[in-house]
């Protein structure tokens, strides 16, 4: 059910457009998350670290929407998408809890936007560089 990952700088997690199958609890390390844009360059979404809950967004997908790379030496714990729906399930303390970090991830990605968001699309596109 739950696995213990653990993976070296450069390893990636998966790919964009891999089969979505699970979710990962980052223990330890940071990890690199992009997406190609339409000129082919790569674009950083974001970068995550321990306690990070990665590949919620991608619960019901069939493949992933982005790629993650780590950045560093990293342990992750992974369980199938299907089995953690049966645990939060069965148990709502953990889904309060997943819940309040998935809370936390959002109010982050809402900060990120704003701050995007205020800058000339000249400062965006160096930030994709």
């Amino acid at each position: 059910m739950l696995s213990r990952h653990i993976s070296e700088a450069r390893d990636v997690l998966f790919r964009s457009n891999d089969p979505a199958q699970y979710l990962y609890m980052i223990r330890s390390g940071q990890i690199k998350l992009t997406t190609s844009g339409v000129d082919g360059n790569e674009h950083i979404i974001g970068l995550v670290g321990a306690g990070y809950l990665l590949g919620f967004d991608n619960v019901g997908a069939a493949v992933h929407s982005y790629t993650a790379e780590c950045l560093t030496p990293t342990v992750v714990c992974k369980i199938r998408h299907r089995d953690m729906m049966r645990v939060l399930a069965e148990n709502p303390k953990v889904s309060l809890n997943v819940l309040q970090a998935i809370n936390e991830q959002l109010v982050q990605a809402r900060s990120l936007i704003r701050v995007l968001g205020q800058k000339s699309s000249m400062e965006n596109s160096v930030l994709s560089c």
